[in-house]
C-alpha cells in the first residue's frame, strides 16, 4: 500500500530536513505539484531561512499566476521577493502582468509596473510604452519611471524619446518633466535633445530647465548663459520669452 501523499505545508517544512536526500525529494514532490503548491510556496518568500530555495523552486515550476495574483496585496518586502521571481521568469510573466494591469485597482496598476520594470525583456519594456503613452493619470507617469529604473539601455532610451515625439502634447509634456527629475547628468543630454525640438511648448519647457541644470550643477552657469542667449534669438516668441526669465534667473542664483 502506497503511502499518502504530503501536503505542501509538511514538503516545506521537510527543505529543512537534515536528510539531504529528504530535501531533494521534498523539492521534486513540490515541482511535481507545480501550480497547487505555488501559492504557499509564495508566502513563504518571507522566510529568510527558505527564501533561496523557495524562489529556486518558484523559478523550476515556471507558473507566474500565483506570484502576480499575490503582489497588489504583498507586503513590500514580500513584494521586492516576488518580483525577483518574476524577473527570472521573464517573458512569461507578462501575460498575467498585461492582465492585472486592466484591473481598475491603482494598487494592481503600480505592482504590475513595478514588476515589469524588473524583467528584461523586450515584451515588458513594450508593454510599458503602451501604458506610458497611452494612460492619463499617475499610472503613466509611474510606467515612465519604470522604464528607467529597467536599466535605461540605449533601446529603452531610444522608445522612450519617442514619447517625447509624441503627437498629444500632453504625453510629450509628462515624459520631459519626468525624465528631467532624475539626479543624473544624463538630464543635460535630455535637455540638449528637447531644446531642438521643431514644438515650441517643448523648447521653450527645455529652456525653462536650464537654471535647474545649473542649481544641480549639471551645466557651468557660464554655459548655460551662452545657451539662453541663443534661445533669446529663437523664432517663438513664446521661447524667447523663457530665455529671458531663465537668465534672470541665473541671475539670481547665489554665487560661490
Amino acid at each position: 500500500m502506497q503511502p499518502a501523499p504530503l501536503d505542501v505545508e509538511t514538503l516545506i517544512q521537510q527543505l529543512r530536513h537534515r536528510s539531504k536526500a529528504q530535501r531533494e525529494a521534498a523539492r521534486q514532490a513540490l515541482i511535481a505539484l507545480g501550480i497547487q503548491a505555488a501559492p504557499q510556496l509564495v508566502t513563504r518568500l518571507s522566510d529568510p531561512f527558505l527564501r533561496d530555495e523557495v524562489m529556486l523552486l518558484l523559478v523550476k515550476i515556471g507558473e507566474p499566476r500565483p506570484l502576480v495574483e499575490a503582489l497588489p496585496t504583498a507586503p513590500r518586502h514580500l513584494r521586492r521577493h516576488i518580483r525577483t521571481v518574476l524577473s527570472e521568469l521573464g517573458a512569461l510573466a507578462v501575460p498575467p502582468l498585461a492582465h492585472m494591469l486592466a484591473r481598475p485597482e491603482h494598487n494592481a496598476q503600480q505592482a504590475a509596473i513595478e514588476a515589469l520594470a524588473v524583467i528584461d525583456h523586450p515584451s515588458a519594456h513594450e508593454l510599458l510604452l503602451q501604458v506610458a503613452a497611452g494612460q492619463e493619470d499617475q499610472t503613466a507617469i509611474l510606467a515612465i519611471l519604470a522604464l528607467i529604473d529597467s536599466g535605461f539601455d540605449e533601446s529603452v532610451v531610444r522608445r522612450i524619446l519617442t514619447l517625447l515625439a509624441h503627437p498629444d502634447e500632453w504625453v510629450a509634456t509628462r515624459t520631459f518633466t519626468t525624465l528631467l527629475q532624475l539626479d543624473d547628468v544624463g538630464v543635460v543630454v535630455l535637455v540638449s535633445y528637447v531644446i531642438k525640438d521643431e514644438r515650441e511648448f517643448l523648447r521653450s519647457m527645455a529652456v525653462r530647465a536650464i537654471p535647474q541644470l545649473v542649481r544641480r550643477q549639471h551645466l557651468s552657469a557660464e554655459n548655460a548663459r551662452e545657451v539662453l542667449k541663443l534661445m533669446c534669438r529663437d523664432e517663438s516668441a513664446i521661447v524667447q520669452s523663457a530665455a529671458a526669465q531663465a537668465l534672470q534667473q541665473l541671475d539670481n542664483l547665489p554665487h560661490d
